[in-house]
């Protein structure tokens, strides 16, 4: 249920006008998917998309005296997830002078070939450019 109200918190304008300001040389990885993240939880408060993140690996989740190992997504799996208008979409988050590695070119390569989109992000410029939406109000 936490999650759930996370996703439906709705960001104030001047929020994303914040973390998108923010971007640019010496971000952290972490710092370009906050951004990301908020943009899109923006976008889709406004109706505009629907997203995930995507986690790769595994945890471990311990409930009273019972551990349970829960895999996530496979190694090489993108950030997001996104759908818009019949679009499959998804989205890597890499800082200027990194690169993807071999498990992420192969899931790329995978996506293209299934007929979804992939995007590397690397500032939330060029997401905007992808995901044109009004930060100036509009469907809330």
């Amino acid at each position: 249920m936490m999650a759930l109200s996370l996703v439906m918190m709705k960001l104030k304008e001047s929020d994303i006008l914040k973390n998108t300001q923010m971007v640019g040389d010496g971000m952290t990885e972490a710092d370009l998917k906050r951004s990301v993240e908020d943009f899109l939880t923006y976008a889709m408060n406004q109706g505009k998309l629907y997203f995930d993140r995507l986690n790769s690996g595994e945890v471990i989740v311990i409930a009273g005296k019972s551990r349970r190992r829960i895999k996530l997504c496979r190694k090489g799996t993108w950030d997001f997830f996104v759908l818009q208008d019949f679009r499959i979409i998804f989205l890597e988050c890499k800082v200027r002078g990194r690169k993807l590695t071999e498990d992420q070119m192969k899931f790329g390569d995978l996506v293209r070939r299934q007929g979804a989109e992939g995007f590397i992000i690397s500032d939330t410029d060029y997401l905007m450019q992808l995901f044109p939406i009004s930060t100036e109000g509009g469907k809330r």
